[in-house]
C-alpha cells in the first residue's frame, strides 16, 4: 500500500498544485491512483466474504445450539450457547468493520 508520507519522501515537489508538463510524473501518478482504488476493491471482497462467513456461522450456531436444547430436554444449555455467541458475535463484527474503514483510510 502506498502512504502519502512514502510519496512526499520520494519527491514532494511532484505532488505540489501545478501543471503537468512531464510524461514521467504523469504516469507515476496514474500507477498510484490504480493502485489504490485496485487495493479498494480487494479490501471490499475481503469485507464482503467475511461479513458473509460471519452470518453463515451465526445461523449454523443458532440452528446447532437448538438441537443440543432439543438433545437432552433442556433449554438451559440452549440459553448459555446463545447467549455467549451474542456477548462474541458482536465485537468481531466491530473489529472486521474497524479492520475495513482503517484499511481504506490508509
Amino acid at each position: 500500500m502506498v502512504k502519502l508520507k512514502d510519496l512526499l519522501l520520494e519527491n514532494p515537489a511532484d505532488y505540489v498544485d501545478k501543471d503537468i508538463d512531464n510524461i514521467e510524473l504523469l504516469r507515476r501518478k496514474k500507477k498510484y491512483d490504480s493502485t489504490s482504488v485496485n487495493e479498494n476493491r480487494e479490501i471490499d471482497k475481503v469485507y464482503g466474504d467475511f461479513e458473509v462467513l460471519l452470518k453463515d456461522f451465526e445461523k449454523e450456531f443458532r440452528s446447532l445450539s437448538a438441537q443440543a436444547g432439543r438433545a437432552n430436554d433442556n433449554k438451559a444449555d440452549e440459553r448459555i450457547l446463545l447467549k455467549t455467541l451474542k456477548k462474541h458475535i458482536v465485537p468481531l463484527y466491530s473489529m472486521v468493520r474497524s479492520w475495513n474503514r482503517s484499511s481504506k483510510r490508509d
